[in-house]
């Protein structure tokens, strides 16, 4: 378990290949299927905690949100990496995991930050890869 200023902290998991929604999500075996369903669920997570992306064999098919992400969490510090496979225990090794927006309309952003609620929110190993006619991939906008 990780910990951030002394507290531990969870580290969930998405694999767009293997994962399955009904999963717990707290272990590469265990992960969730969707985008979507990782960010449900992290607007629950304690301050500190990690979503892992999983890199599969398509991501760019694996991990195509069918609508924007939105960052509701409200003041908190969260995690979100892009890693290795469920087969290497979901390692952060500098691994890329592509986020593909072509499913998105050219006026949806991506990710949508709310900048009124979120504390802190930390990408590392993410390509956000916007459709072609997309405005933006990321946003933010203060409520």
């Amino acid at each position: 378990m990780a910990e951030l200023n002394g507290s531990s902290v969870t580290i969930y998991y998405v694999d767009g290949g293997a994962g399955d929604d009904s999963n717990a999500g707290t272990s590469p075996t265990a992960a969730w299927k969707t985008l979507e369903k990782g960010w449900d669920e992290a607007s629950g997570f304690a301050d500190g905690d990690e979503l892992r992306i999983l890199k599969t064999g398509n991501d760019a098919v694996n991990y195509r949100p069918a609508q924007g992400l939105t960052v509701d969490w409200s003041s908190k510090e969260i995690i979100i990496n892009g890693a290795g496979t469920s087969t290497d225990g979901g390692l952060v090794d500098g691994t890329i995991v592509e986020i593909n927006g072509s499913s998105l309309d050219s006026s949806t952003p991506m990710v949508l930050f709310n900048t009124g609620n979120s504390d802190q929110t930390m990408f590392s190993h993410i390509k956000f890869q916007a459709a072609d006619t997309a405005q933006h991939c990321v946003e933010a906008t203060v409520a």
